[in-house]
């Protein structure tokens, strides 16, 4: 399994994450209070690997971070970069 946090800088970025963020998603819930409750949904990495985008349940967690998991070893930061820009 390989992850990435991301930052979300640009405006519209950050509107559309916001718009994300209110949907209801995939619940999880903690088995331990170690850890934090979260919503994930399916994603599609740079158009071809699936992934889960994870948003944790905390209240002073970063307005604009979040998390992306998926199982591709292909899937380099360097392709990530070329596929936004």
């Amino acid at each position: 399994m390989w992850y990435g946090s991301l930052e979300i800088v640009d405006d519209q970025d950050r509107e559309v994450y916001k718009e994300i963020k209110k949907q209801k998603g995939v619940e999880i819930i903690p088995a331990e209070a170690a850890f934090c409750a979260a919503k994930c949904f399916h994603v599609l990495v740079c158009g071809k690997v699936k992934g889960a985008l994870i948003i944790p349940q905390v209240s002073d967690y970063p307005e604009f971070n979040t998390t992306i998991y998926h199982n591709d070893l292909q899937l380099t930061i360097a392709e990530m970069n070329r596929s936004f820009n």
